[in-house]
């Protein structure tokens, strides 16, 4: 069965390499977002997956190929002939502001790292 490209190939391909890495449901990824919660993601996880959110120009794309989803179950079709990458920025439409929710949970998992530094540094020094 053929799939359905909406997005550029390349883009797709790295995109899904990172996202089979992770091995989590997209709507799992896009509830740690929403919430902000970064789970058991790092730095390097989080900014590859702000990568692979969808630009105005793919989410136009994407929200018209989607709209011929009237149903729950032509919507699941719909999702299943998209490649991973594609299914996953469809996912993360749904999640309000996501690049501003990325870079909360970056900057808190960046402020835990260099606390801890910080702190080790202040005992050394005392």
């Amino acid at each position: 069965k053929e799939q359905v490209q909406i997005i550029d190939g390349k883009r797709a391909m790295n995109g899904g390499i990172i996202l089979a890495r992770l091995k989590m449901e997209y709507s799992g990824i896009a509830k740690l977002v929403n919430t902000m919660d970064p789970g058991d993601f790092d730095a390097t996880q989080i900014k590859a997956l702000k990568e692979f959110l969808p630009n105005d120009e793919e989410k136009g794309a994407l929200a018209d190929y989607m709209t011929k989803a009237k149903d729950d179950e032509s919507r699941k079709k719909a999702l299943a002939d998209v490649q991973a990458c594609e299914r996953y920025m469809i996912t993360m439409m749904d999640v309000p502001n996501a690049a501003a929710k990325f870079d909360c949970m970056l900057f808190k998992i960046q402020f835990e790292q260099r606390l801890q530094e910080t702190v080790v540094e202040v005992m050394i020094m005392t």
